[in-house]
């Protein structure tokens, strides 16, 4: 039997983060053609894994909440990603949703999240797990459930 928050990540999630990770670059719609974005994915092919670094487990986004994520300090490859992704838009980072590194754990609705007995959840964690590989994906998004359509694999 579990007994705590801490117990259950600690048994049953930490021990599925073992491993690589893909890194996923999550394209909208209407972000118009795909040539720059595959170019920058490419420009990372070849450079080397990477590692990222998990601290907390939290309900996301804050203000929100339908995930429970694991979240951390984004490495500067990825950084240097997102800044070139970015700079193909013509935007600047204060006009997109603020960049925070994490990893789903888990969904529920919105609607449901004032019935959970824990309405404050944040644990301390230490994961780290290399990243071997960045993927270009197009989201197809439904009030159900999120879908994702692969554009482009590129090995670091």
């Amino acid at each position: 039997q579990i007994k705590s928050t801490a117990e259950f990540i600690k048994k049953q999630i930490a021990p599925s983060l073992k491993g690589e990770l893909t890194v996923g670059i999550i394209l909208g719609t209407g972000l118009g053609g795909l040539v720059k974005e595959i170019e920058i994915l490419n420009s990372f092919k070849g450079s080397g894994s990477f590692s990222l670094s998990f601290q907390h487990v939290e309900y996301g986004p804050p203000r929100k909440a339908h995930v429970i994520w694991a979240s951390g300090q984004a490495p500067q490859k990825l950084i240097s990603l997102k800044e070139s992704l970015l700079h193909v838009y013509g935007k600047h980072e204060e006009e997109i949703h603020p960049f925070l590194l994490h990893l789903t754990l888990a969904r529920f609705r919105k609607e449901q999240f004032s019935s959970f007995p824990i309405q404050k959840f944040h644990e301390k964690i230490s994961w780290e797990s290399p990243v071997t590989s960045l993927v270009l994906f197009k989201s197809h998004l439904s009030s159900i459930d999120a879908n994702y359509t692969i554009l482009q694999e590129v090995k670091l």
